[in-house]
């Protein structure tokens, strides 16, 4: 995901597992996708990793274990988590990664924005000027960007690459 321009950026917790790029509106404890049309017309926050300035390789979860295992986690017995290892900085992957309920994160507003191929609800239909809405149905495109249909558009294509990429705007408040 490529961030060009914002106006305004929200830090908080997420309430689910949500890949990088969706688009989140605001509950009571943090932010979440939207399950139904009204809450898809309440998702105007794009969701990406926070900025983190621990050294390599970060651990996510963070590990939590005994201060019996003190050896290193060179060993089965020393490693009774389970977590994703990066060696290099979460939101700078070429694809979209899960970000983990309850990690920080930042949501940003007004914009605009570059998501990969497969972030978004493709339609050949999706060319500059064409309106988008959030996808609110379960499933692997919730909180994904598609064609205007029926519900409330929340943003505009500005380009499609080559390579599928949507750069797209998002309407100010």
């Amino acid at each position: 995901m490529e961030i060009h321009k914002y106006t305004d950026i929200l830090g908080v917790a997420l309430d689910e597992d949500i890949y990088e790029g969706r688009m989140v509106l605001l509950s009571s404890t943090g932010a979440q996708l939207p399950t139904s049309a009204g809450e898809a017309a309440l998702a105007k926050y794009l969701v990406a990793w926070p900025v983190d300035n621990r050294k390599m390789p970060i651990y996510n979860t963070y590990p939590a274990y005994s201060r019996a295992l003190r050896y290193g986690f060179d060993q089965t017995a020393n490693t009774p988590w389970s977590a994703t290892v990066y060696t290099t900085y979460p939101g700078l992957q070429s694809t979209a990664g899960l970000i983990p309920s309850g990690t920080g994160s930042l949501l940003y507003s007004a914009g605009e924005f570059t998501v990969p191929s497969g972030e978004w609800v493709y339609s050949a239909a999706v060319e500059p000027g064409v309106q988008l809405e959030v996808v609110s149905a379960a499933g692997d495109t919730q909180g994904q960007l598609q064609e205007y249909s029926a519900g409330t558009p929340l943003a505009v294509c500005t380009a499609v690459d080559s390579s599928l990429n949507l750069r797209f705007r998002t309407y100010a408040e």
